[in-house]
């Protein structure tokens, strides 16, 4: 067949050939060279990026820092049960009083070793009291200052039939202890 076309055709169809293979690179390497600055570019921002934390961690804590870490809870690490025992019943027991509710009772429940949090043991103390809704919230909203806190293991909230602003609450706040 191409040796029946004329020299003319021929030129036709090696140019026409080659205009489709220019428009065919052209097409994927503007594709291929868009990807590429913009990888650049995003390379640029994070290396900008990871100066910006260099400089932070090496000199003094910035405000965004500072406040961070005061939204951050305080935690102490876990010392040896008995120990753990007094320090967490004690600042607990100053937020109780804090918020203005007069325990029932303060109570330990049974502690339970958990496996593969590094052999400490949790401490749940339960806590048992007749108060009013916002001493509730007020004690709720300061849990988290308390640096002994692991978390809340349980929350019971009853109003009462008459007066819906008292309520009876059962609280179970945990710890962790060696």
């Amino acid at each position: 067949m191409w040796n029946r076309l004329s020299q003319r055709d021929r030129r036709a169809v090696l140019w026409g050939s080659l205009a489709i293979a220019l428009i065919v690179i052209y097409l994927f390497a503007g594709e291929w060279l868009s990807d590429w600055q913009m990888t650049r570019s995003d390379l640029k921002e994070m290396r900008i990026q990871l100066k910006a934390i260099e400089q932070q961690a090496a000199g003094k804590p910035t405000a965004r820092q500072i406040a961070a870490m005061t939204a951050v809870p305080k935690f102490e690490m876990p010392v040896k049960e008995e120990e753990q025992l007094v320090l967490f019943r004690n600042e607990f027991n100053e937020q109780i009083k804090r918020a203005g509710i007069k325990a029932k009772s303060l109570d330990y429940l049974a502690s339970k070793k958990i496996a593969g949090v590094g052999g400490y043991k949790t401490l749940r103390l339960q806590c048992k009291s007749r108060c009013n809704l916002s001493q509730v919230l007020d004690l709720l909203g300061n849990l988290n200052s308390n640096p002994y806190l692991v978390g809340v293991e349980e929350i019971q909230i009853r109003p009462d039939q008459r007066n819906r602003q008292e309520v009876d609450l059962i609280l179970t706040v945990s710890t962790f202890a060696k």
